[in-house]
């Protein structure tokens, strides 16, 4: 799925950063907005980052700096990809439905805009091998901003 070869970053993907990440990411939220059962649902969805990487990507995930690499790499095949990725998507939309009684148009669009970048990363042209990580960092970066609108479609 995609043609990258990760090779290090222990600081954002192992195990026990994913760990480190959660608590900190945990205790910003419990000092907003005071709720336990916010703080380690948040702490929860922020580690299983590293689980779902695991299953995604090849064997180059650390549990620690300079540990052996994991992962299954279900990247290897696209179609297992799609059927993992969008049963996960559309889990996450029934028990944000469930939790929530409203889904506003704010909720839906953001919504379609996923599934349409989702498709278009799927479908699109690979990007070529030889490119900045530059090019390829900042949109991953520019992901925090789908966060912010996931905050206002959920406040509305």
């Amino acid at each position: 799925v995609t043609p990258f070869h990760f090779e290090s970053y222990p600081w954002s993907h192992s195990l026990v950063m994913s760990v480190v990440w959660s608590l900190l990411f945990s205790a910003v939220v419990f000092l907003l907005s005071r709720s336990k059962r916010a703080a380690v649902v948040c702490g929860l969805l922020v580690s299983s980052h590293w689980l779902l990487d695991f299953m995604s990507h090849g064997p180059d995930l650390p549990l620690w700096w300079g540990s052996d690499l994991y992962g299954l790499g279900l990247w290897h095949s696209k179609i297992a990809t799609v059927i993992v990725e969008l049963g996960l998507f559309i889990y996450g939309i029934f028990v944000y439905k469930n939790a929530q009684a409203k889904m506003n148009k704010k909720f839906f669009f953001m919504i379609l805009f996923l599934l349409v970048v989702y498709f278009l990363n799927i479908l699109g042209p690979k990007p070529p091998l030889d490119m900045s990580p530059t090019l390829i960092a900042a949109p991953a970066l520019s992901l925090w901003l789908m966060t912010l609108w996931a905050f206002k479609a959920d406040q509305a």
